[in-house]
C-alpha cells in the first residue's frame, strides 16, 4: 500500500509543478503592467513551487506546531481532540 501511496504522491506533486512551470514559461513582461509585477508574479510561483517539493517536511512542521499550541492550551483546560 506504501507504494501506491507514494506514487500518488509523486503523480500529484508532478501535476502541481508541471502546471507551474508551464505558466512560468508562459509569462513575458509584456502580459504585466510593470517589469516589478512580473517579478514578483514569478517569485510567487517559484515559492508554491519549493512548498510542493517540501510539502511533507511542511506538513510536519505545522502538526509539531499543532501539538505545541494544544499543550500549552491543555494546561488550563481539557482539549480531547
Amino acid at each position: 500500500m506504501l507504494k501506491q501511496e507514494e506514487a500518488i504522491k509523486i503523480d500529484c506533486r508532478t501535476d502541481v509543478m508541471k502546471f507551474i512551470k508551464k505558466r512560468l514559461d508562459d509569462m513575458t513582461v509584456a502580459d504585466f503592467y510593470s517589469a516589478e509585477e512580473y517579478e514578483l508574479i514569478r517569485k510567487e510561483y517559484t515559492e508554491m513551487a519549493e512548498m510542493v517539493r517540501d510539502k511533507d517536511k511542511l506538513m510536519d512542521l505545522k502538526e509539531k506546531h499543532k501539538q505545541e499550541k494544544t499543550r500549552n492550551i491543555s494546561k488550563y483546560f481539557k482539549v480531547d481532540r
